[in-house]
C-alpha cells in the first residue's frame, strides 16, 4: 500500500515537471531566425540601414563581443564550401559590432563577433559550407549614437586551374586577397629558345606577392612543379627549352594574414636587345641615354664593355633625376658582381681597377621607380709621370747654358700631350709661376725638350700628363736646377 501509494505520488510530480517546463518553453520559444531577418542575394553583396534606438528582440541571439542594445539581421547562404569575410563600416558617431551565426536545420552556433574600431570599422572572417545558412547580425552598442552603416559580404572566389586567363599584351592590374582571392592565373603563350621578361609590381606597403611559372601540360597547381618562383614578386627572365614551348600559366599568390585586398600589376613581353646577354655594346667613352619603367616591363637594361688592357682605371657615370634611384651593376662574364651602385640617388660615378677582360654593365630599378638616364663608359690607362733634368734630379747650370728637360709617362697607350711647369724663387716672395713648356710624346711615351734660363738663381721644374678619354691624368715630383754665375 505504501510503495504504491509512494509510486503514484512520484509519477504525478513528473507530470507536474513536464507541463510546467512545457508551458515555459512555450511561453518564450526561442527565435532560429529574428523577426525581420532580410536575406542577403547574390554575393558579393552590400547593405545598409539605419540604427536607431530600439530594443532587443525576444529569442533572438545576443552578440557577445560588446554590450549591445538594438540589432538588425540579415540572411544568407554560402554560394561554395570557403572562407567568406563580412566588413562593417559605422557613419558619424555610430559604435557597432558585428556578429555571425550558422544555422543547421534546428539548430543556432554562433561562429564570431568583432566590435568596430575607433575608425567605425569591424571585420569577421569565417569558413563557410553550403550546407544550411547564415544569420549575420549588425549591432548598435550601449549608449552609443543612431546613425546609418554599410555592411559588405563577400564570399571567396574559386581556386585557379591551369592554364588561367589571357593575360593581355599589356599586362593586367589586379589585386589577391588572402582569405577571398589568395590566386590568380594567368595564360601566357611562349615560343621554345625565346627569352621572356616577366615583371610583377605591387603599390608601396602593398605586401609580398609571388608568382610562379607553370608549364603548358600543368593541369593543376597542386600536382605540377613551376618552372620559375619569384617568392616576392619582382622582374625575372626566362626561355623555354628544347622540351618547351606553347601556353604556360603564371599563378599570382599572396601569404598575407589579413583579409583585405593587395593590388599588383604583372606584364609578360620577349626580350629586347637590351635586355638579355650580350646586351648592347658601348665603345669607350660612348655616352648612351636610356629609361626605366619600374611599373612596367621595361626595369632592366644591359649593356657590355671591354677593358683591353691591365693598369687601367674604368669609371662608370650615371646620370639620372635627384629623385630617382636606379641600381648599377657591374658583372664580369660568369656573373660575378665586381661593382655596384646601389643606394645613391641623382648623379653617381663609380670608379674601378678591373683587370684586363669583357664586362656588363647593368641598370635596373628598385620597386616602382621609372624615369631617364644616361650612362658613360671610360676605361683610361693609368698613367704615371716622371721628368729628370739633364738625367738627374738636380743640376747646376751656368747662366748662359742649356738644361735639358726628359719626360717620361707609362702606360699611355694612345699618346697625349705633357705640360711643364717652371718656376723660379724669389727670396722675399718664394716661390712663384715663371714659364710653361708643351709638347705631345712620341711612340715611346716620352718627350724631351731643351729649355734655357732666363736668369740665374733657384728654378724647378714638373711635368704634367694631361688626360685624355684613353689615358687618365698623372703628374711627377719636382726636379730643382741651380743656375749660377761666377763668384768675382
Amino acid at each position: 500500500m505504501k510503495t504504491w501509494i509512494k509510486g503514484a505520488l512520484g509519477l504525478a510530480a513528473a507530470i507536474f515537471v513536464v507541463l510546467v517546463l512545457g508551458s515555459a518553453g512555450q511561453s518564450a520559444p526561442e527565435q532560429l531566425v529574428p523577426q525581420g531577418a532580410k536575406p542577403i542575394g547574390s554575393l558579393p553583396a552590400e547593405v545598409g540601414g539605419v540604427l536607431d534606438t530600439g530594443k532587443l528582440q525576444k529569442g533572438a541571439p545576443v552578440p557577445d563581443c560588446a554590450s549591445v542594445e538594438a540589432v538588425q539581421w540579415f540572411t544568407l547562404t554560402a554560394p561554395r564550401r570557403g572562407p567568406m569575410v563580412a566588413r562593417l563600416v559605422a557613419r558619424g558617431d555610430l559604435d557597432a559590432a558585428v556578429a555571425v551565426y550558422r544555422i543547421v536545420r534546428s539548430q543556432r552556433f554562433p561562429l564570431v563577433c568583432a566590435s568596430g574600431d575607433r575608425h567605425g570599422r569591424a571585420r569577421v572572417a569565417w569558413y563557410a559550407y553550403a550546407e544550411g545558412s547564415y544569420l549575420v547580425g549588425v549591432a548598435r552598442r550601449s549608449e552609443s549614437a543612431s546613425d546609418r552603416y554599410a555592411l559588405t559580404v563577400r564570399a571567396a572566389d574559386r581556386a585557379p586551374r591551369p592554364p588561367g586567363e589571357p593575360l593581355a599584351p599589356g599586362g593586367v592590374r589586379e589585386t589577391v586577397n588572402p582569405v577571398l582571392d589568395s590566386a590568380d592565373a594567368w595564360a601566357v603563350p611562349m615560343q621554345r629558345g625565346t627569352t621572356y621578361r616577366l615583371n610583377l609590381v605591387t603599390p608601396w606597403r602593398g605586401g609580398c606577392i609571388s608568382y610562379e611559372l607553370y608549364g603548358p601540360h600543368a593541369t593543376s597547381f597542386g600536382r605540377a612543379r613551376p618552372v620559375l618562383v619569384q617568392e616576392c614578386g619582382g622582374y625575372a627572365l626566362f626561355t623555354p627549352g628544347v622540351d618547351g614551348g606553347g601556353l604556360y600559366s603564371v599563378r599570382v599568390k599572396t601569404a598575407q594574414d589579413a583579409p583585405l585586398d593587395h593590388a599588383y600589376r604583372l606584364e609578360v613581353a620577349r626580350a629586347g636587345e637590351d635586355d638579355t646577354a650580350p646586351g648592347i655594346g658601348l665603345v669607350n667613352g660612348q655616352y648612351v641615354a636610356g629609361k626605366l619603367f619600374g611599373k612596367g616591363i621595361d626595369a632592366v637594361d644591359l649593356y657590355r664593355f671591354g677593358v683591353p688592357r691591365e693598369n687601367e682605371l674604368t669609371t662608370l657615370e650615371l646620370a639620372q633625376k635627384p629623385n630617382i634611384g636606379f641600381e648599377l651593376l657591374v658583372l664580369d662574364e660568369t656573373g660575378k658582381q665586381v661593382g655596384a651602385v646601389r643606394e645613391g640617388r641623382g648623379r653617381q660615378v663609380l670608379r674601378m681597377n678591373l683587370p684586363a677582360g669583357r664586362y656588363f654593365a647593368a641598370l635596373r630599378t628598385k620597386g616602382a621607380d621609372g624615369g631617364r638616364y644616361g650612362l658613360q663608359v671610360r676605361v683610361r690607362d693609368v698613367t704615371a709621370t716622371t721628368i729628370t733634368v739633364n738625367g738627374s734630379r738636380f743640376v747646376e747650370a751656368p747662366a748662359d747654358g742649356i738644361v735639358p728637360l726628359a719626360v717620361q709617362v707609362s702606360s699611355a697607350s694612345h699618346g697625349g700631350r705633357v705640360l711643364v711647369e717652371i718656376d723660379h724663387f724669389d727670396p722675399l716672395a718664394g716661390w712663384h709661376y715663371a714659364a710653361t713648356v708643351t709638347g705631345d710624346l712620341d711612340s715611346n711615351g716620352a718627350f724631351v725638350t731643351d729649355w734655357t734660363p732666363p736668369s740665374v738663381g733657384h728654378w724647378r721644374a714638373r711635368a704634367r700628363f694631361v688626360a685624355n678619354p684613353y689615358s687618365s691624368y698623372s703628374e711627377s715630383d719636382y726636379v730643382r736646377m741651380h743656375v749660377i754665375e761666377p763668384l768675382e
